[in-house]
C-alpha cells in the first residue's frame, strides 16, 4: 500500500540512491593539479588521460541491491515481519556501503600517493536513507502492534 507513511519513507530512501548513480562521491587530490573522482563504478582522473580507471563495481552492486530491497520492501505490506527484517538488513547494507566507499577512497589515496581526499555531498545520501528506513521500520512495527491488538480482541 503506497499510501502508508512507511511506504513513502522507503520510496524516498530508494529514490535518493539514484542520485548516487549520477554524481561523484569523493574527490582525491594526487598533486596540485591532478584530481581523481570517485563515481559509483570507477575512480577516474579529471585532468590526465593516462590514468587507468580503478573499477569499484562492488559499490555499484551494493547500491543496486539496496535499491532493489527498498523497492521489494514497499510491496511486502502484508508480510510485516519480513518487511521489518528487510528494513534492518537494508540499514546494515547502507552502513556497509559507507564503509566500502571509505575503503576505496583510502585505497586510492594510498596506492597513488595522494595528498588528500574530500567526500562530496552525495555521501550523506546513505545516512539520510538510514534515517528514513529506520522511520519506516518504526511505522511497520506500529502497524504490526495495531494488527496484533485487534487479533487479541476476537
Amino acid at each position: 500500500m503506497i499510501q502508508r507513511i512507511q511506504s513513502i519513507y522507503l520510496l524516498i530512501a530508494t529514490a535518493l540512491f539514484s542520485i548516487m548513480l549520477t554524481n561523484p562521491v569523493a574527490q582525491i587530490q594526487l598533486s596540485n593539479n591532478t584530481f581523481l573522482l570517485f563515481y559509483h563504478s570507477k575512480i577516474v582522473s579529471m585532468s590526465t588521460d593516462t590514468f587507468q580507471p580503478v573499477p569499484t563495481w562492488p559499490v555499484t552492486v551494493l547500491i543496486a541491491v539496496i535499491m532493489l530491497i527498498g523497492l521489494v520492501n514497499i510491496f511486502l505490506y502484508k508480510k510485516r515481519t519480513t518487511q521489518m527484517r528487510l528494513c534492518v538488513f537494508n540499514i546494515m547494507l547502507m552502513f556497509g556501503l559507507v564503509g566500502l566507499i571509505w575503503f576505496y577512497t583510502r585505497y586510492a589515496v594510498n596506492k597513488y600517493d595522494g595528498i588528500d581526499s574530500v567526500f562530496l555531498w552525495p555521501i550523506v545520501i546513505p545516512f539520510i536513507s538510514i534515517i528514513l528506513t529506520y522511520l519506516a521500520l518504526k511505522g511497520i512495527q506500529k502497524d504490526d502492534a495495531l494488527v496484533k491488538s485487534y487479533e487479541r480482541l476476537r
